[in-house]
């Protein structure tokens, strides 16, 4: 039931995509929570054991060390890595094992088309 995006196929030298991990689509409602920003209500949009993406009103800004909390999960530690049109995409400071990532999703549902 998961909705899986490969990475588009590109030349080397095209240089437009630098995904190293096939999404998870989701709809998860999940916090974000950061020292300075405090915590964010967001909705993670994808998610791999690499990192995520989220949508939020008031994401913390590029570089800031966040932790990602998923309810019926953890928190998973990060790094703001981007964060264009009200999207924020996390790099988790420690990839997570596959067998955790299926966890999350078995607990947590993946989007269906």
């Amino acid at each position: 039931m998961a909705s899986v995006s490969k990475a588009a196929e590109y030349p080397a030298w095209f240089a437009q995509e630098e995904r190293k991990a096939e999404r998870v689509a989701v709809t998860w409602e999940a916090t974000v929570r950061s020292l300075k920003s405090g915590d964010t209500a967001c909705r993670i949009l994808d998610f791999t054991h690499l990192g995520c993406r989220f949508r939020s009103e008031e994401a913390p800004s590029m570089g800031s060390h966040v932790s990602v909390i998923v309810p019926g999960f953890a928190e998973v530690a990060g790094w703001i890595a981007w964060r264009p049109d009200g999207q924020a995409g996390v790099d988790f400071a420690h990839p997570l094992p596959d067998a955790v990532l299926q966890e999350v999703v078995r607990r947590n549902g993946v989007l269906t088309h």
